[in-house]
């Protein structure tokens, strides 16, 4: 049980950090979007070029794509919530984990999508052993929730034919 309060512990951190930054992101990109003079010079000093709607709408798309694995979190958190109080074969349990996998991917997927050049650019080269390493990390995280729910699933329905 130390080690499932270990695991809570962190994870609630974790989430906790996510909130924050999500707290100040999508203000910014609202900021942004709409007032992009009351913006500091010295946030703005790398950026060689007007930021466009594009860059606006690419933006938003990463926020959306870093919420969803915030959210991902929430949810494991919920699943940890519910292991501590023994209840394993819950349906929540089962449903979190499905959730939690779809998030993970389409969040990935969505901060991949939104920016290629910052997520497998390194130094103007393409890295490919970036890109194998955060899409097996992100994609495998997700397709290993989904299948743990299914595993839970099973496991459940096993054990309610056992009982009756």
């Amino acid at each position: 049980m130390t080690r499932l309060s270990l695991l809570k512990a962190s994870t609630t951190i974790l989430f906790t950090f996510g909130i924050i930054l999500l707290f100040f992101l999508f203000p910014l990109i609202i900021v942004i979007a709409v007032f992009p003079e009351r913006i500091p010079a010295t946030l703005m000093e790398d950026i060689e070029q007007p930021i466009t709607s594009l860059d606006i709408v690419f933006l938003f798309t990463l926020s959306v794509g870093f919420a969803l694995l915030v959210y991902a979190l929430y949810l494991f958190r919920r699943v940890l919530y519910l292991f501590k109080h023994k209840q394993i074969f819950h349906d929540d349990v089962i449903k979190n984990f499905d959730y939690m996998g779809k998030a993970i991917i389409s969040g990935y997927l969505l901060m991949a999508i939104s920016s290629p050049e910052d997520f497998f650019y390194i130094d103007d080269k393409f890295n490919i052993l970036m890109v194998f390493v955060f899409s097996s990390a992100f994609l495998g995280a997700g397709l290993f929730f989904l299948v743990l729910a299914k595993v839970f699933k099973m496991a459940k329905d096993i054990k309610e034919e056992k009982t009756t």
